[in-house]
């Protein structure tokens, strides 16, 4: 009878501590704070241009595409944005958007993550043909437009980013005040004014990135025309976050895989 009473006793007790565990380890489940989902928005804006070397048009947004998608740690949303002309009222034309889902689950197997970036670049690729040639280039208005696009309050998250990349020469055609800029009288360029004008585009939490300025197509008019330094100088200062702002010369030339 001691015994059976001992034994008796000795599960009772394993019973306890395996459903003290249990319970321990589901709290500690529920209690942890689980980590916001990764998430990336992007808007390419491509300068349709003429003067905007548009024969390198769609292996430059093919890389700027690739470069996204290799850097995304969860969810992307590619959108892709054509400057305007006259005939749009000079406002930026949306050409579509294209999302990419990083990270392999297990039901999918080995290479997806490889399928699905093929078929992220594929989408890319067929929308790129969309984008007409233009004879004008209201670059402000398209750059202004991308950023309104992106997700404020997401844009502030720790586990998001907002990025706009303006593929241009960076020759503005229709806003007055940044063409006013190019070419400052009176001033050195670049100088500190106490009456400079507010910057008209809020990029709080957006990270913009100029690229291909050095890529122009022109003619006869080239030494009239703003060099790379004058077009930083006169887009930087029409945003709220300047030191989010980068200029490059060049989107680099890229082949993308067949």
């Amino acid at each position: 009878m001691t015994t059976k009473r001992t034994l008796d006793r000795t599960q009772i007790i394993a019973s306890l501590t395996v459903l003290f565990l249990v319970g321990a380890s589901g709290a500690w489940v529920f209690g942890r704070k689980i980590p916001p989902k990764a998430e990336s928005f992007q808007a390419v804006v491509m300068d349709a241009s003429v003067t905007s070397d548009p024969a390198s048009r769609c292996d430059d947004l093919a890389r700027l595409a690739d470069e996204a998608a290799q850097r995304s740690k969860g969810s992307l949303h590619l959108s892709l944005f054509a400057t305007g002309d006259r005939t749009t009222g000079f406002e930026p034309v949306r050409i579509g958007t294209v999302d990419f889902e990083a990270g392999t689950r297990l039901v999918e197997g080995v290479g997806a993550d490889d399928e699905k970036r093929q078929e992220f670049l594929d989408g890319i690729r067929r929308l790129c043909p969309q984008i007409p040639n233009r004879t004008e280039s209201p670059i402000f208005r398209a750059v202004s437009a991308a950023v309104k696009t992106m997700p404020v309050e997401l844009c502030r998250r720790e586990a998001t980013s907002c990025d706009v990349v303006v593929r241009t020469d960076g020759i503005e055609e229709e806003d007055a005040r940044v063409m006013a800029a190019f070419h400052p009288a009176g001033k050195a360029r670049g100088a500190a004014a106490t009456d400079a004008p507010p910057p008209r585009i809020s990029n709080d939490g957006v990270g913009v990135r100029f690229c291909s300025l050095a890529a122009r197509q022109i003619g006869r008019n080239a030494a009239k025309l703003p060099n790379l330094d004058a077009v930083e100088s006169a887009f930087r200062r029409e945003f709220t976050a300047p030191d989010r702002v980068r200029f490059e010369p060049a989107c680099v030339a890229y082949r993308a895989a067949r």
